[in-house]
């Protein structure tokens, strides 16, 4: 749904018309404190951790800014002695471009979840980037040289926007802003993580 908020969209469109010169690096965070011991989230069999629930918020926002489908990835996690899933993480991307990517992600930490890229003229903040009440303004923070920006996007719903999409596929026959294989693009990053992860 993220994708969806004219933030996100907005954020792409500056950096592929190149406000921030050529894009060096893309970093992401997405965590919380999870209190209840026998959450989903923290269940092994349920294909629970904190890659599976948020950290795939950065992967995807990583890609999507990027455009691009990582060339090599790279993790290490902390797995719960009880759960035995990843309950916090950090990763690294390599795209082909020559984009580093590297995130965060955690079940056990104060909440964050924001996204900075970096290139040759200037970087972009964005401090809420994943999950945004719909009743809120949120704000992009740009620097370009030594010029500063803050660009405010009214409050919107974003998941509202996901699911008119969604129904304009239907019953309209239109295509998906977002195809299908993105999601199985996204997975196959993950996969490979988890499997980073666990050597």
């Amino acid at each position: 749904m993220y994708r969806h908020h004219p933030q996100t969209l907005r954020v792409k469109h500056m950096i592929d018309d190149g406000v921030i010169g050529d894009l060096h690096f893309v970093q992401a965070s997405f965590t919380f404190a999870l209190r209840d011991n026998t959450n989903i989230r923290l269940r092994a069999d349920m294909a629970g951790g904190s890659l599976m629930d948020v950290g795939c918020y950065c992967i995807n926002a990583m890609r999507f800014m990027t455009g691009e489908e990582p060339e090599q990835v790279g993790a290490m996690a902390r797995f719960g002695a009880q759960s035995q899933v990843d309950e916090f993480m950090v990763g690294t991307l390599r795209f082909p471009s020559g984009v580093l990517g590297h995130f965060d992600c955690g079940l056990r930490t104060p909440r964050k979840h924001s996204y900075e890229l970096r290139g040759t003229g200037g970087r972009i903040v964005v401090d809420e980037g994943f999950t945004v009440p719909p009743e809120h303004d949120t704000t992009i923070r740009a620097w370009q040289d030594d010029r500063y920006e803050e660009i405010t996007i009214p409050a919107i719903d974003h998941y509202q926007i996901m699911v008119e999409d969604f129904a304009e596929a239907l019953l309209d026959n239109k295509p998906l802003r977002f195809p299908i294989e993105d999601a199985v693009d996204n997975m196959r990053v993950i996969d490979h993580l988890l499997a980073s992860a666990k050597t």
